[in-house]
């Protein structure tokens, strides 16, 4: 609910934009129109929009806030910076919780001073309302996005009147009929969802956990059932952090305990509040990692880990503990239900045709599921995405998730573009409806984009054990070997290979003190996997380029079995290549942030083996270049001698290193990108190992123009058929294994 001060503001605001023609008349209003209309200019030049001051008493912020006011309650529990902050029953108690912000910040009010601001903006092609604490108390502001209600006229559309949105419960585990609801209306409803569960072959894991209960439906026991083959058995799947506590785990020793049952009391508080749900929903089977794998035997890891991708794709749903770091933490949380209320407000006037509209918190979603606990697991990505429904606990609220819905208790009809930011599920191209993750995508360059944010999301994950890299992510390069047919190595695919080498590490990991590779140990240095960190692959894999002159060629042959056991001794997959490649000597010159990756400057004068310079042209190139591994950091005390890891990154980018140029592209106004290589010492005779990727002046391109004889310096005029065997460009081409 909104307070009246929060209300009658937001109506005020929102008919400041109105606009009007010369004769007087109410023209179209358009979100755009009117958000530019609104906007001035303040002193500085900055665009601002005019705000309004409210709640000029703590009587009265105390009052809404104490009411349950959406705007006013998150407020307050922002000065405090907790969520979970109870509200003082008392004025006295408010205004002592107030004082002890203000002597915490240095800042204090005079009772003249409005406790709130509010303004309104143009977030993105749609209205938007800013609330923050007044200047005098220094605590960043609020964004809340207004989100227009459709008109619906089906029945399965519930409006916001409905009783089944409208039962709010203190806790995140009380809200049984709103989850039944969703599953329901995806089950019957959405085209999408059928589609894809009628594409599913009959599958039934190894084992599964049986829930046994009273006839008044609460669950008092389980077992562990071990199915009979061929038999079809609906069931759910648990996606959870392990953490730190103590499992309830199968083994050797416990499995014949497992199938006779156990009271639920003996499970984790994750793994109980999960069982409710399964209940809730109407099933009896779910699929539990350490309760249906058997935790002492290797082989029998490794069986079921190979069957992971047909688990939870054919589960009927997913449940997901999100927030939880642990077992005990358990799925459901007690929150403040003001908080997740569904909140409304009808304007007085149309806005691109909408006059009721959604309000909520504009990075609630972000918050609740991009940065939860549950979601920096590497394992978790694959779950989620084979998926085909997921219903998620959040530490504010549940949220569902489909292939045509994804919804919240806040917003139980479906979250609206106004919240949705595509590329945290994966969708770089094109304004889509909101929708849970996936890799179903038709065309082979709508799944190559899928590909990419697939990496580039798990590669900031993180991974109890390293060896996993790649094993993590094995069912879901499974299917996608099947739909593009294609072989997938070390996290490249076999076709276009020359599109995906010239990956870099993410500007998300920017800040962090040292960032490692594995050496080649869990991957070969040109994947990615190869990296401690999040990437960024390859752009022009995905992406629909003609201006794209390549200097390289895949020689191979490299491993392509489908075995899946090929992800797990990568480290010895040798990738073969023959191209233009330059010798030098890498001089900074300084560091600077360019786009999404740190590059530095360098001088480097280009040469052949022997250290002959091949023309003057060549000589003092400037090159970007963006190292794999970070500088170790120096030691504090300058008289310290440096750390034998630093010495050795020092020593190695100093050494006489191998350009070897990938390729030239409009994209890149011509300039040659490539791999910088370090050749390994005898007796490993051609090998290389990757240390960088470079951008270099298009001179290069002039070099080999005029050495073919061609009239044209213009890159694009080298044909992608460059004949390597071509003796006049013998000098520069090299044949390399890169391990």
């Amino acid at each position: 609910m909104l307070c009246q001060n929060c209300h009658d503001t937001i109506k005020a605001l929102v008919k400041q934009f109105k606009i009007c023609n010369r004769d007087g008349r109410n023209c179209q209003n358009t979100i755009k129109a009117l958000a530019e209309r609104f906007k001035i200019f303040n002193r500085d030049g900055r665009n601002d929009s005019f705000p309004s001051r409210l709640h000029y008493s703590r009587y009265s912020f105390h009052k809404s806030v104490l009411e349950g006011c959406l705007i006013c309650r998150q407020i307050w529990t922002h000065l405090l910076g907790n969520q979970d902050a109870p509200v003082p029953e008392t004025l006295q108690e408010f205004c002592l919780k107030i004082q002890d912000y203000e002597s915490s910040v240095g800042g204090s009010r005079y009772d003249e001073d409005p406790i709130i601001e509010m303004s309104m903006d143009n977030n993105n092609g749609y209205l938007s309302i800013v609330a923050s604490p007044t200047e005098v108390w220094p605590r960043g502001g609020m964004r809340f996005s207004l989100s227009p209600i459709p008109r619906s006229g089906s029945n399965i559309v519930p409006t916001l009147s409905d009783p089944i949105l409208k039962a709010r419960h203190s806790s995140t585990g009380g809200m049984a009929h709103l989850w039944r609801h969703w599953y329901n209306v995806c089950s019957k409803t959405h085209a999408s969802c059928q589609a894809r569960q009628g594409r599913l072959q009959s599958f039934t894991p190894t084992r599964l956990i049986e829930l046994l209960d009273y006839d008044r439906g609460d669950i008092y026991e389980w077992r562990l059932v071990c199915p009979h083959d061929g038999s079809s058995i609906q069931y759910l799947t648990l996606s959870h952090c392990w953490g730190s506590s103590k499992h309830t785990c199968l083994t050797e020793r416990s499995y014949q305990e497992f199938l006779g049952g156990s009271p639920i009391a003996t499970l984790p508080q994750t793994y109980r509040d999960a069982c409710i749900a399964t209940s809730s929903l109407g099933f009896r089977y779910i699929w539990i990692d350490s309760l249906c794998i058997i935790q002492d035997s290797i082989e029998d890891w490794r069986t079921q880990s190979s069957l992971m991708h047909l688990i939870y794709k054919s589960a009927s749903c997913n449940i997901a503990a999100t927030w939880a770091e642990g077992g005990n933490d358990g799925c459901f949380r007690t929150v403040d239900p003001c908080l997740r209320d569904p909140t409304s407000i009808t304007l007085d006037f149309e806005v691109d045709g909408h006059s009721e509209y959604l309000i909520s918190k504009s990075d609630t979603h972000h918050e609740d599921i991009a940065k939860a606990p549950l979601n920096q697991r590497g394992w978790v990505i694959q779950e989620r995405y084979l998926a085909r429904r997921q219903l998620g606990f959040s530490k504010r609220q549940a949220y569902w998730e489909c292939p045509e819905l994804i919804a919240s208790e806040q917003l139980p009809t479906g979250i609206p573009e106004t919240l949705w930011n595509p590329m945290e599920y994966g969708i770089y191209h094109a304004k889509l409806p909101p929708k849970k993750p996936h890799l179903d995508a038709e065309e082979e360059m709508d799944i190559r984009k899928c590909w990419r944010s697939l990496v580039e999301r798990y590669s900031a994950c993180y991974l109890t054990y390293e060896s996993d890299r790649l094993i993590a992510l094995a069912g879901l390069i499974g299917e996608l070997e099947q739909n593009m047919k294609d072989v997938c190595l070390a996290g490249l695919w076999r076709r276009d290979l020359h599109r995906q080498l010239c990956w870099h590490y993410d500007m998300r990991d920017l800040y962090k003190v040292y960032r490692s590779t594995t050496q080649g140990r869990i991957a070969p240095t040109w994947s990615w996997a190869n990296l401690d960190g999040p990437v960024t692959y390859d752009t022009i894999y995905c992406e629909e380029v003609d201006d794209v002159v390549p200097y390289v060629k895949f020689i191979g042959p490299l491993e392509d079995s489908n075995d899946q056991d090929r992800l797990r001794n990568l480290g010895v997959l040798k990738l073969s290549l023959q191209g233009i490649a330059l010798w030098g000597r890498p001089v900074k010159k300084v560091g600077k942030i360019r786009s999404h990756f740190i590059v530095y400057d360098h001088n480097v004068s280009f040469h052949n083996e022997s250290g002959t310079l091949i023309t003057s042209e060549l000589d003092n190139t400037g090159v970007l270049v963006s190292w794999d591994e970070t500088m170790p950091p120096a030691p504090e005390n300058a008289t310290r001698r440096p750390s034998a890891e630093r010495e050795r990154v020092q020593r190695e980018r100093s050494s006489n290193l191998l350009f070897l140029m990938v390729r030239s592209s409009r994209r890149y106004h011509w300039r040659i990108q490539g791999l910088i290589l370090r050749k390994l010492p005898s007796p490993n005779e051609g090998t290389y190992i990757r240390m960088g990727l470079f951008l270099a002046d298009p001179a290069i391109s002039r070099l080999l123009s005029a050495r073919l004889g061609l009239q044209s310096t213009n890159p694009v005029d080298i044909k992608c058929d460059i004949d390597f065997d071509d003796s006049r460009i013998a000098d520069l081409v090299h044949t390399v294994s890169i391990v």
